[in-house]
């Protein structure tokens, strides 16, 4: 624990936070334009652009460039990536907590449960962070993005199964709840087996 703590500055200073600052940015003019404060309803079309492009943004702050020279150092994978992650993940957090507050303190929720914005934001982060760590955080996010883009064209066709039902109550609002969880479940599983040591795995398998 010690060694994670000393390693966040240093940590901190090598990620990429330009993409990430773009998205908070955009997430504040989001918020301002829905101008909660005049009794606005809360757009859940809007609320979830904010969440996926606070997730895209935390996708690409984890670049890691030295990710393959580290892999096998003394500090293990499963360390370094879990200061990384959390970082990104509180970073991401706070940005999406402020952000609802806002909505939700000046009362423009609308009757939109914030809880449920929070498990459906839990599942979209978690799942852009597990494919921005498996396969790099440009392509991660441009993967997350596409996959995403392909899910809403795909409820189109089906709209009792939805992962964005438009309103509270509307078909498939329960389910989807339901499938955030599980999204936000196995994106974390995965980001903590794919995590694991590459020099441990080859001791194993020897």
């Amino acid at each position: 624990m010690t060694a994670a703590i000393r390693a966040l500055p240093a940590t901190a200073r090598s990620m990429v936070w330009a993409p990430f600052t773009v998205a908070s940015g955009s997430v504040v003019s989001l918020v301002v334009a829905q101008r909660p404060w005049e009794g606005q309803q809360l757009s859940l079309g809007l609320a979830r652009l904010t969440l996926v492009l606070v997730a895209i943004g935390t996708a690409l702050a984890l670049d890691d460039a030295a990710a393959d020279t580290l892999a096998c150092s003394p500090t293990s994978l499963l360390w370094r990536r879990a200061v990384r992650l959390a970082l990104a993940a509180g970073a991401a957090a706070a940005v999406t907590v402020v952000a609802l507050f806002a909505v939700g303190a000046t009362g423009g929720t609308g009757g939109v449960p914030l809880d449920r914005l929070v498990v459906e934001g839990a599942g979209i982060l978690l799942l852009a962070m597990a494919l921005s760590t498996a396969v790099g955080s440009d392509r991660g996010a441009f993967l997350f993005a596409v996959g995403l883009l392909g899910a809403v064209i795909i409820q189109q066709r089906w709209p009792a199964w939805s992962l964005f039902p438009m309103a509270p109550g509307a078909p498939g609002w329960s389910r989807a709840a339901l499938v955030w969880g599980v999204v936000a479940t196995v994106s974390a599983g995965a980001l903590f087996v794919i995590s694991r040591d590459p020099c441990l795995r080859r001791r194993v398998m020897a």
